[in-house]
């Protein structure tokens, strides 16, 4: 497959997983939703049911996640990563004999090589393994050594952690395990979709009654993870445990945004409904790349990225980038050969920000608002936002949005501080403003009355970006992305990404970016609900 078409289906990917994830309710996903309708179903169901979650920032969830329970065969994840550390094992080559225990034990959960792997470990070992990974509570039995003592919460630590616990040279050999578990018990959270994340899992069904069915699982993305122990007891039989695992799972995975594809890596990343558009780490040149295929590529004339900005409408793009006392601006759409330069800005014109929806390219320059291929417009902007078919140039605490081809002014606003950051669609406008107190305001109106909707403090640590899709504010931290319902003014966290966020937008009800990893740029999408 060629990169071009390899990149085109990337793109589709996240855009189709994003879309194919159910919207249950009004409210966002959560961990808090997840566990809470996992919990529900719980008490619906026979048997005993205890859970934990171990999410995307290491937060600790669950259901009497600290219950003691017997490990059946999910301590054969633990004996594999406590032998694989042995200090006359860690740094070595496995030989055939290692492997012909080690494998049978995970992938088809044979109870003999457990037994060996006991005997080869050795109870000091797993203790050491089960601080390490921060478990409250551990007791190997022997020799029933089904019969030893875990709870949820120190299985999902466990889980979270072990590609890090076990020694590098194995690393590789122990996922891979984990990965490849038989089919015919790959049920459970084996049963249910998690596209585009990486499973490795481990089950324990004791004799197959229904007297004890687990599962831990360890969920991987390039720089995200997460990990789940579900705990049944005393269940009618197996098969009714197996489906309590898979409904647990379900409930669990319900939301959790999709990875799709990969990029080479970027240092700015934007979408559009048709496109990614791409500025490479030195920002020397932007791709285009439509969603139906195909790549074309510019060069910018920038030597580095400081300071360089990138924004995209369409199949189009516009950048600028500073040289000396002047900022220099140019544009490209995918069916034109070369970059068109929109000239140089000085003192007396100075460059503002850009701004692009639709089929609209934007920039404040000096006093005045210009649209590619359109009208320069009298209005002041230090931001600037396209949406709607509209403009909004925010100045100070007054927010003016306009017409891009008439130049006229539609409406105004004033704000609780001067204005950081804007965001508007056709039926609503997102601000985001401070005080010289340092209280950060998100505030939302309506585009056609001018009506104020709603205003809410936020953190100070709120970045100034914001995105909005009627009936969805998006705006995010360093550490976290939130959500915003605009009928309720309810707030929620939905993501903590482990790096930093690139070009994150909402394109209708999907919330897009991509992250930055080794020398490829990750895709990203969470399907928000369709109302408020």
């Amino acid at each position: 497959m060629t990169d071009a078409r390899r990149v085109a289906a990337a793109l589709l990917v996240v855009l189709a997983l994003s879309a194919a994830t159910p919207a249950h309710g009004a409210a966002p996903p959560t961990w808090k939703s997840r566990t809470a309708a996992a919990e529900r179903y719980a008490h619906g169901r026979a048997g005993t049911i205890t859970f934990a979650v171990v999410d995307e920032a290491g937060r600790q969830h669950g259901y009497h996640a600290h219950e003691v329970a017997p490990s059946a065969s999910v301590l054969k994840a633990m004996l594999l990563v406590a032998y694989l550390r042995r200090e006359d094992v860690r740094n070595r080559a496995l030989e055939q004999w290692e492997r012909d225990l080690l494998a049978p034990m995970i992938r088809r959960s044979d109870n003999y090589a457990a037994a060996r792997l006991v005997g080869l470990t050795g109870a000091a070992r797993l203790d050491a393994l089960a601080q390490a990974a921060g478990m409250e509570h551990f007791r190997l039995h022997w020799p029933i050594w089904g019969q030893s003592e875990i709870t949820p919460r120190g299985q999902a630590l466990f889980l979270h952690r072990i590609d890090r616990l076990v020694p590098s040279r194995h690393r590789g050999y122990a996922l891979r395990l984990l990965a490849t578990v038989v089919p015919s018990q790959r049920w459970g959270v084996g049963r249910v979709p998690h596209a585009g994340w990486e499973l490795y899992f481990k089950g324990g069904w004791g004799s197959g009654t229904g007297l004890v069915d687990h599962q831990v699982a360890l969920y991987r993305a390039p720089g995200e993870r997460f990990s789940f122990a579900l705990f049944t007891r005393f269940d009618p039989d197996h098969e009714y445990g197996k489906e309590t695992l898979r409904g647990l799972a379900e409930r669990l995975l319900r939301g959790v945004p999709a990875p799709g594809g990969h990029l080479p890596r970027a240092d700015r990343v934007t979408f559009t409904q048709e496109a990614v558009v791409t500025a490479g780490p030195d920002c020397a040149a932007v791709t285009i790349r439509p969603a139906d295929g195909g790549k074309r590529t510019f060069a910018t004339g920038a030597v580095t990225c400081s300071s360089f900005e990138l924004t995209s409408a369409g199949l189009g793009a516009i950048w600028s980038w500073p040289e000396g006392s002047e900022s220099h601006l140019s544009t490209a759409s995918y069916g034109s050969a070369t970059p068109g330069d929109l000239g140089s800005f000085g003192p007396s014109d100075p460059l503002g920000p850009l701004a692009g929806s639709g089929e609209t390219l934007a920039y404040a320059h000096g006093g005045e608002v210009s649209t590619v291929g359109g009208p320069d417009c009298p209005v002041e902007a230090s931001v600037l936002a396209a949406g709607g078919r509209r403009l909004a140039a925010g100045e100070g605490d007054s927010v003016e949005i306009f017409d891009p081809v008439t130049c006229a002014v539609e409406q105004t606003f004033h704000l609780s501080g001067v204005v950081t950051a804007l965001a508007l669609d056709e039926g609503l406008v997102a601000s985001l403003s401070q005080r010289s107190a340092g209280r950060t305001w998100l505030e939302w109106f309506r585009t056609a009355t001018g009506e104020r909707l709603g205003k809410q403090e936020v953190a100070g640590a709120t970045l100034p970006a914001v995105a909005v899709r009627e009936p969805w504010i998006l705006y995010r931290t360093s550490q976290s992305m939130r959500v915003l319902a605009t009928g309720s003014g309810r707030s929620w966290t939905v993501w903590h990404p482990a790096r930093r966020q690139l070009g994150l937008r909402l394109l209708g009800k999907r919330a897009v970016w991509a992250e930055n990893r080794a020398e490829k740029s990750f895709l990203w999408a969470l399907r928000l609900p369709t109302g408020d």
